[in-house]
């Protein structure tokens, strides 16, 4: 996974070059994950433990189970989850039956969202 995150963050830095804030990888759950990338900017604004909480926060929100209809099937699997802020967005692709994912920040610039979408599924999802 390891070689393909690092692929993810590579585009992604010359997708969005300032736009994207960070890309970790790991088993979430138990909060053992690497950092891949993370920009300057985020490291200058934010303590190392404010990182971790607030992507502890962030993923722990988005891969806690929610109770669906009995229709949700119908959809398919849940490939990502995007949650957006004021300040930034976040795109987390979660495989539950091996609790691990990968997680992205970005600015809330809309226009991070196909770049980073597109990655998503050519690098992690459909590699």
């Amino acid at each position: 996974m390891r070689e393909r995150v690092n692929r993810l963050a590579d585009e992604l830095k010359t997708e969005l070059g300032d736009d994207i804030h960070g890309v970790f990888y790991g088993d979430f759950v138990h909060a053992d994950y690497s950092v891949s990338y993370l920009h300057e900017g985020v490291q200058e604004s934010f303590t190392p433990a404010e990182i971790r909480t607030l992507v502890d926060v962030v993923v722990d929100e988005q891969i806690v189970p929610h109770d669906h209809d009995e229709l949700t099937h119908l959809l398919g699997d849940l490939d990502f989850t995007i949650r957006s802020f004021e300040n930034s967005t976040h795109f987390l692709v979660w495989n539950s039956m091996e609790n691990e994912g990968v997680f992205v920040g970005t600015s809330s610039d809309p226009t991070c969202f196909t770049p980073t979408v597109a990655a998503l599924h050519s690098l992690v999802l459909h590699d």
